[in-house]
This record gives structure tokens, C-alpha cells and sequence, in this order.
């Protein structure tokens, strides 16, 4: 019943994704506006972090508001969560033991990052914002070339992390329909094995970390790994020309590459034209800024990205620092989607306060 329950959900929430895709730029941030003055009339009645936090911009525009870091989020997590029986500490020792399936409560899907420089950040999703989530990396799937559908199987190899509570697993696991079976595959797994495991599950869609799919593309080139993707998907982690190239030298396949983090879940992924990485704006509003949180101009490379997601309730991330150095495109792409494109993501390298 809930995996027919999270079907259902993906397949209307995947149309609704598509007709937004052929929206125009007016209508888009129409949209934009409207959905984040629901958020905020939901979110300051809820949160007692957000009404002080906010405290006499309750009007203003979203770029007057001020900045939350992971360290500030973590720090008034039960203040800042519009569910007020919610307690960190329950959803901690719900991580320290989860199955991957497993729902806080029976009502949260609970990710756990320990991020990039060690400091740990806890996100919370009630199904309708998991949906969202699955339903993001299903457009960065159909974007590639895979659709996504009940009546056609699609065999697909995810390297994922091997912590249970860590996003990319997660979400693996809830997405292992009949129709898109997954060999799940971790980047400390001998890598032998996971060459054998592979040459025997022979995927039409590979996907996991850049630096794991490149260690493949390797084994593939020495006569080792003997499987033939169609779609290869990349993120998590900084996807730099040279690991693309050997990644296309291995398979003829020119990967899709994907920006996605635990905040939020797939943030940007390249289309069939691969002139960059469509940031998902209908999901979230992303703002790309210098080291004075100024908006930076298409072309020129920010230090850092303010990330509200629209579709985040539970757990609100109202201009949500990443420490990710975005560079926008002042083009736009043959595609015709209305979402900016990202030329170049350095890593993300985190914030200390």
C-alpha cells in the first residue's frame, strides 16, 4: 500500500514537473512569488524561530531577509520546524538505527550529512516532501533520456553511500519499483565485486558519485567491467572535463551530470543538450551571491548560493546557505525550459559559523 501510495503520488507530481518545464520565464516567477508567500503564511504562525528570526520583515522581499547557516538551522532545530513535537534528539537516535525505510515516527523521512569539513546537518521530509525529492531526481532521470514509466522496466546501478541514513541511499531504496530495479553498489566495496556484481546485472542507467563511475570507467577500458549503459548519471560530488572525458572514453556515453544535495535533493541537472545544468526553479528560488551576499551578474563566478525551497513545510530553508561556488550562464539553452543555466559548480567547501 505505501509503495503504491508513493507511485501515485511521483507519477502526478512527474506531470505537473513537465508542464512547468514549458512554462515561460514571466510565468515562472509568477509562480515563484506565489509559492513563497505560502510558504512564509504557513511557516511564521508555526515556527517560533522563523517569527523571531524574521522578526519585522514579515512583508519584506525575499533578498531583505537574513541569511541561515547550518550551524544557526541546527542550533534552533526544534524552534525552527513547524511541527512542534518535534525534538532533535528523538530524530537522532531514530538515525542512529534506522532501516532505511523507516520513517521517523512513521510520518518523516529522516537525512543525515555530516558535510564537507564535519559539521553535521539533520533534514526532515514528511511524505508529500519526499515525493518532491524522488520526483526531482526522476527529472534529471527523463531528462537524460530515460522515461520514467510503470509499463517499461528500466535496469538501472547506483553507487551510493553506504550509511543507511545518508540521503543517496535513502532514496534508492525507496525507489526500487519493479519497474526501475536497482543494484545499489557502495564506493568502500571492493571493487572487484562490484565489477562482478555489475558484468552480471549488465544496467541500462549507471549512476553514483563522479569519482566511483570514473574507477568503472577504468575497469571498462582494461577489459574488466563488460556493460554497455545507455544513461550515466553523475553527482555528489564536482564533475571535472577530465573525468568526463574518460567516462565517455570508456562507454561512447556522454554523462548527465547532477547537483543535488541533502537540503533538498537534485537542485540542477544537464539536459540532452549539455550546455549546463538547468537549475530546478520551480522547486526551489536560487540565488547566487558574492562574499557581501550581493547578487552576482550571469557570468561571473559567486562565492556562495542562498537556496529556499518551496516545497520544504516541515523543515523551512529560507535563503539556506551552501557554500557551493556557482558561475550562471547569461545564455539560454536550444531546450526552450525557462529554468538559468549553471556553466561552472566548484566544490562546496563549508561555512565555519
Amino acid at each position: 500500500m505505501f509503495k503504491a501510495q508513493i507511485l501515485l503520488r511521483l507519477l502526478k507530481l512527474r506531470r505537473e514537473l513537465r508542464r512547468r518545464e514549458r512554462w515561460d520565464r514571466e510565468r515562472l516567477e509568477s509562480y515563484q512569488s506565489r509559492t513563497l508567500d505560502r510558504l512564509r503564511a504557513f511557516v511564521y504562525p508555526r515556527s517560533p524561530f522563523y517569527r523571531e528570526f524574521h522578526k519585522g520583515r514579515y512583508q519584506a522581499s525575499l533578498q531583505e531577509l537574513p541569511i541561515l547557516t547550518k550551524s544557526m538551522m541546527m542550533e534552533n532545530f526544534d524552534d525552527l520546524v513547524t511541527d512542534r513535537s518535534i525534538r532533535l534528539k528523538e530524530i537522532g537516535d531514530h538515525l542512529a538505527r534506522i532501516p532505511e525505510k523507516e520513517r521517523h515516527r512513521g510520518r518523516y523521512w529522516a537525512s543525515f550529512t555530516s558535510g564537507s569539513a564535519g559539521s553535521p546537518g539533520v533534514y526532515l521530509f514528511n511524505d508529500k516532501e519526499w515525493a518532491v525529492v524522488l520526483a526531482s531526481a526522476i527529472r534529471s532521470y527523463e531528462w537524460a533520456g530515460v522515461r520514467v514509466r510503470p509499463l517499461r522496466r528500466a535496469r538501472a546501478a547506483a553507487i551510493v553511500s553506504s550509511n543507511p541514513s545518508e540521503m543517496s541511499s535513502q532514496v534508492t531504496a525507496t525507489f526500487h519499483f519493479w519497474w526501475f530495479p536497482t543494484l545499489r553498489l557502495f564506493p568502500d566495496d571492493a571493487l572487484p565485486g562490484n565489477v562482478e556484481r555489475l558484468n552480471a546485472w549488465q544496467p541500462e542507467i549507471l549512476q553514483g558519485f563522479s569519482e566511483a563511475i570514473e574507477l568503472l570507467a577504468e575497469e571498462q577500458l582494461a577489459g574488466r567491467l563488460r556493460i554497455s549503459p545507455r544513461i550515466i548519471a553523475t553527482g555528489g560530488e564536482v564533475l571535472p572535463t577530465s573525468q568526463r572525458e574518460n567516462i565517455e572514453a570508456a562507454w561512447k556515453v556522454r554523462p548527465f551530470d547532477r547537483y543535488a544535495c541533502t537540503e533538498t535533493g537534485v537542485v540542477a541537472s544537464e539536459c540532452a543538450e549539455h550546455r549546463g545544468l538547468h537549475l530546478y526553479e520551480d522547486l526551489s528560488i536560487v540565488e547566487v551571491v558574492d562574499q557581501q551576499n550581493r547578487p552576482t551578474l550571469s557570468g561571473d563566478l559567486g562565492s556562495r548560493v542562498l537556496v529556499t525551497a518551496l516545497t520544504r513545510y516541515t523543515q523551512p530553508l529560507i535563503r539556506y546557505e551552501l557554500s557551493d561556488m556557482v558561475r550562471v550562464s547569461a545564455d539560454s539553452c536550444p531546450c526552450g525550459r525557462p529554468f538559468r543555466l549553471i556553466e561552472e559548480l566548484q566544490g562546496r567547501i563549508e561555512p565555519t559559523r
